[in-house]
């Protein structure tokens, strides 16, 4: 069981912060996104805090699209949000930074070479990997998959010498679309992996026994195991997606559910010499001002946070009404549907909190 004595390093994961200019941006139609970079600028300070090793940023780090005049300076922004974890900062893109999943239906226009290649000017290689006490950290490129692009299947052949060369290492991996949600033989949906490189990766992560995957895209958490491999799709930190709303029994809260904050935050990963503990950590939809940015900060230790993975556990329990997570229809819009939405199961966002979602005090 993890403890302090096996503790080896942390490390932070954040996504979807979807940075854009304070003023003069008409890249979204919703007031919640206008507080996206002061949001994001608060989870950077609070990253801060717990002074991980080093910080994944998981995608769709900008909100304006290459083609859109704001970019750069959403881009700049971004640099300016995070300066201070610029030299342990990882990034990897998502589909606001270098264009959409290949398919007709989406939304936006679908990812280009000139899109990435911007991306990497940015922010570098749209694709990576690094090694640490004993671990292995692969970063992809997803909105590439599927794609034929030259760029997939250069992708492919390094992935698979990744994995194939780590040895003894343990692998964590890093993506921003997601697999899957509920089932790795769901339909495909806005939010997850289009066949067939969803099978290929899983067989992939199967055969060099993936310790973890992370994802963004979806701004809720979902939480899933196969093969021994671990999945965490991750809060963001700028909005929630209000469609998923639709979960929950009660009515949604502010923009049907876009300004959920309570759903916002970051998550520190501790990685022990006998597993890992990911510890969600709630940002409320807190904003920070530019110029308090540089203000100093507490420090605090992830090793005092409560998780069931370690000793002592949760020291809270409850006796619920109603079930905390269950599978429920939703009728989702689907890019595979030619005519009207598919149906779709999906746990609901906030089936993990039992144990990783701490209650305001």
């Amino acid at each position: 069981m993890p403890s302090p004595e096996t503790r080896l390093f942390s490390f932070a994961v954040v996504g979807d912060t979807h940075v854009k200019p304070e003023s003069g941006d008409q890249s979204a139609p919703w007031k919640v996104n206008e507080k996206a970079t002061a949001r994001a600028r608060y989870i950077a300070r609070e990253i801060a805090r717990y002074d991980p090793s080093f910080v994944i940023h998981l995608g769709d780090l900008v909100h304006p699209v290459p083609e859109l005049p704001t970019f750069e300076e959403a881009v700049a922004l971004t640099h300016a949000v995070f300066r201070q974890h610029h030299n342990a900062m990882h990034v990897l893109p998502g589909n606001h930074d270098i264009g959409d999943k290949p398919n007709p239906a989406m939304p936006a226009k679908g990812v280009r070479d000139s899109w990435i290649e911007i991306h990497e000017r940015n922010f570098g290689p749209s694709w990576r990997l690094f090694d640490r006490d004993g671990c292995r950290f692969i970063l992809l490129n997803t909105p590439i998959l599927n794609s034929g692009l030259p760029q997939e299947r250069a992708q492919r052949a390094w992935l698979q010498q990744a994995l194939e060369t780590a040895a003894d290492l343990r692998i964590f991996v890093f993506l921003h679309y997601p697999l899957f949600l509920l089932d790795d033989a769901e339909p495909s949906t806005y939010d997850n992996i289009d066949e067939p490189a969803r099978s290929d990766l899983l067989a992939l992560f199967r055969a060099a026994s993936v310790e973890a995957a992370f994802a963004g895209h979806v701004h809720n958490i979902f939480y899933n195991r196969v093969a021994g491999c671990e999945f965490y799709v991750m809060p963001a930190t700028s909005f929630v997606r209000q469609d998923y709303s639709e979960f929950f029994r009660i009515e949604a809260v502010h923009e049907n559910g876009r300004d959920d904050a309570e759903k916002l935050g970051f998550a520190i990963v501790d990685v022990h010499s006998d597993g890992h503990v990911v510890h969600y950590l709630p940002s409320y939809g807190a904003m920070l001002a530019a110029d308090a940015a540089a203000a100093p900060v507490v420090a605090r230790s992830s090793g005092a946070l409560p998780h069931p993975k370690t000793p002592g556990g949760a020291p809270i329990g409850a006796f619920l009404r109603h079930p905390w997570a269950e599978t429920v229809a939703w009728r989702i819009w689907s890019p595979s549907a030619t005519a009207s939405p598919c149906p779709a199961s999906a746990f609901p966002g906030g089936h993990t909190g039992i144990w990783c979602w701490p209650t305001r005090p």
